[in-house]
């Protein structure tokens, strides 16, 4: 059941994220794992958008309701 929009983004799409450093810098996908590694990390993100960035506007609120993680 595996779709195109499944795959790993590619650099022109990237998400950033905050490092240890205070630093903004891109979120790299660059391959897929063996089927049967094990997890020691994980990403979990939530967006109102995706393509360009959007920095928001002052007193703005994102609501996330009923998640739920399952690996």
């Amino acid at each position: 059941d595996y779709k195109d929009y499944m795959g790993l983004i590619h650099d022109e799409r990237s998400y950033y994220a905050r490092n240890s450093k205070g630093k903004m810098v891109p979120v790299k996908e660059v391959k897929w794992d063996a089927p049967d590694a094990v997890p020691t990390h994980m990403l979990v993100m939530a967006s109102s958008g995706c393509g360009v960035a959007f920095e928001g506007t002052p007193g703005m609120t994102l609501w996330v309701d009923n998640v739920r993680l399952v690996y």
